[in-house]
């Protein structure tokens, strides 16, 4: 079962660094507390994009960013390597 704040929305969390907030249709990427990046609810590439540079950041293994946006950690590799090649 997902975690639930008390206000309903949904939140991902891995280790205190990276969180993931889901609420009102939009979701946001919250770095130790602070926020990163947010987007509607189904935009699949912000998301990707989000993985991408923080993992290229260093801010968590392919593993962790998997866990923590509940995708495949082959996801997590191919998007960084789509991010790496268009930058």
């Amino acid at each position: 079962m997902e975690p639930e704040r008390l206000d309903g929305a949904k939140l991902w969390d891995f280790c205190g660094t990276i969180q993931v907030v889901e609420a009102e249709g939009n979701k946001r990427v919250l770095l130790k507390g602070q926020p990163y990046m947010s987007w509607g609810v189904g935009d699949e590439s912000a998301e990707r994009m989000a993985i991408a540079q923080l993992y290229g950041l260093g801010m968590g293994t392919q593993e962790e960013l998997a866990e923590a946006f509940t995708v495949h950690v082959n996801s997590v590799s191919k998007y960084a390597a789509v991010f790496k090649k268009g930058s």
